[in-house]
């Protein structure tokens, strides 16, 4: 605790130029590692670093791995995997001395994901959202089991974000089992998949400022995401720090993921994070010579553009930017 506690004090002055972090959780059988191998293999050139329990419990696909040694995993892709056996502080040093763009903590199945996510504000990092998986065929079982029901609600009403994976096994009523999830864990989005199919900034988010444009979906057809939408937005104008709220309390729960940088008319510049309900706004230094850039990502089936469109235009366009 001393440990963790001499490293918590150590914030870094400027979240903009920090590390994201990501904490992936989930209970035994959930898909952890099916959404980590994916996120490794579609996340083009940003370079993952990647922590884990163990090596063997993360089995990471063959096809990846460049070299590994009892420390470290290399992969092909310039990513990097690291273990916990010498603690996560001494992990995450050796992570961020790789030059990552982005760094998973995938936590055990019965962690308690929400301590781990505090790691997020260290100094070089960012948090950058909780993901919880459930498994759409045992996960009511699971919840009402004496013996797991504890760890498998207690991760679900930390996350941001849930994903509800392996839906192709389930013959009920999707929706109804959707639902019960955000009874449990009202804070949380809701989002159904099989075998982790899903687009990479759902998870990670826009990598980098001048990466802030709208997500692309590959072409790949065994990784097509046609149930997604994505939205956009850039305007020269500003707006008041209030409108800027104003416009993040309105936003639909619909809305998955919303990053981007917001230009007041004080001068400055805001970093805004959304993940599933939760939001963020970081001091990003001054608007000079800069543009409002937002993107979004919701399901297509409960989303309009137009709607998000209109939100921004009532908010965002307060004056024009004479800075």
């Amino acid at each position: 605790m001393v440990s963790f506690i001499r490293h918590f004090l150590k914030l870094t002055a400027d979240l903009t130029r920090s590390v994201p972090f990501t904490v992936i959780g989930g209970y035994l059988g959930a898909g952890k590692t099916t959404l980590i191998n994916h996120l490794l293999k579609h996340a083009d050139a940003a370079r993952l670093g990647l922590i884990v329990n163990d090596f063997g419990a993360i089995n990471i696909d063959a096809d990846l791995i460049e070299s590994a040694d009892d420390r470290k995993i290399s992969l092909t892709n310039g990513c990097v995997c690291c273990g916990l056996s010498s603690g996560i502080e001494d992990a995450l040093d050796e992570i961020l001395a790789t030059g990552p763009d982005h760094i998973l903590l995938e936590a055990s199945g019965v962690a308690d994901v929400a301590v781990l996510t505090r790691y997020g504000y260290l100094q070089g990092l960012r948090p950058n959202g909780l993901i919880v998986l459930a498994d759409a065929e045992t996960v009511r079982r699971k919840a009402d089991d004496k013996y797991v029901a504890q760890s498998v609600r207690r991760q679900f009403k930390a996350a941001d974000l849930i994903i509800l994976n392996k839906i192709d096994l389930v013959e009920g009523d999707l929706d109804a089992l959707a639902e019960w999830l955000r009874d449990l864990a009202p804070q949380a989005s809701v989002v159904p998949t099989s075998r982790c199919n899903l687009p990479v900034e759902l998870v990670l988010g826009a990598r980098t400022e001048s990466e802030i444009s709208k997500p692309t979906v590959s072409d790949d057809p065994d990784h097509r995401h046609a149930s997604y939408i994505s939205w956009s937005y850039e305007t020269g104008q500003v707006t008041t720090l209030g409108n800027l709220q104003a416009f993040l309390d309105a936003l639909p729960f619909q809305v998955l993921r919303l990053k981007g940088y917001v230009c007041l008319n004080d001068g400055t510049r805001k970093l805004v994070q959304r993940v599933g309900v939760r939001t963020q706004i970081i001091d990003a230094g001054a608007s000079a010579g800069q543009t409002t850039r937002l993107v979004a990502l919701g399901l297509q089936a409960q989303i309009k553009p137009s709607d998000l469109d209109r939100l921004a235009h009532k908010y965002l366009k307060d004056e024009p930017c004479s800075i």
